[in-house]
Formats: C-alpha cells, structure tokens, sequence
C-alpha cells in the first residue's frame, strides 16, 4: 500500500514530502500532506527520475538508502554526486549513503525499474530508521 505524504520541514511546507526515518523525499510535485506518495509524472524516464533527497533537520550522523520495487524485489538503483545524465547508468549504485548531520540536499537520480510502488528504506548498523511506499506512475515513452 502507497504511504501518504508527511507536512514537510522548514523550506518544504506547506507542501507535502515522503519521509523514512531522517530522510525526505522531495519529488512529488506542490501537493498537500496526506496525499498519496505518488511521484510527479512528468515525462520523466524510469532510468533517471529527478529525486531530492533531503536529511531532516534534527538528524545527525550517516545513513544507507535503499529501495526495491515490491512486485519484482528488483533493486531501485541511486545516482549521486555530481555524475552527468549520460554516465548515471554506469555510476549508479544499490545503497547510498546519505550523511545527514551537514543537512545539505542530495540532488540527484534514482534508476527504477519500471512503475509499481517501491519500498525505501533507511537504515544504520543498528537497523532500519524508516520506510516509505512510493508509487512510480506509468509515463509515456
């Protein structure tokens, strides 16, 4: 089942946000909280969909994000700092590593592997800090 957006933090509400322990999920549009984590259509391709992924301000320390697609259990693949549209492929990785105490945005892509509704996690080496459904809608090719 698709989780709802949360109020996002300061700089993000009124709007609403995904949310998996001290990580945000920027990439649904200007939609009020409580709406479905459905991502914003677009023409987005589902190998490089714009997501921001924002540490929430009272967190400190570093955390892993991952994400798979719940129908196929395919990974959800992670491109991040600062690699160029055409290597996001080939520099793409399963798990990324969020440091969450400077509180500075990762601005980047995610690689999904087709529409459906993917789990992300966030999680430490004392376990999981928090998961979220989203939903990645079917685009137009």
């Amino acid at each position: 089942m698709v989780s709802t957006l949360q109020l996002g933090p300061e700089g993000f509400a009124p709007y609403g946000l995904a949310r998996a322990g001290p990580v945000w999920i920027s990439a649904f549009g200007r939609v009020d909280p409580g709406t479905p984590a459905v991502l914003s259509a677009g023409d987005a391709p589902y190998d490089g969909w714009k997501v921001v992924i924002h540490p929430d301000p009272k967190s400190t320390g570093t955390v892993d994000l991952s994400g798979t697609q719940c129908s196929t259990g395919k990974a959800v693949r992670f491109s991040y700092g600062g690699c160029d549209w055409n290597s996001r492929l080939q520099l793409s990785v399963s798990r990324l590593s969020v440091e969450v105490s400077p509180h500075l945005d990762y601005t980047g892509y995610m690689v999904f592997p087709g529409p459906g509704l993917m789990r992300m996690s966030a999680s430490e080496s004392h376990g999981n800090l928090g998961t979220v459904v989203i939903e990645v809608p079917k685009v137009s090719s």
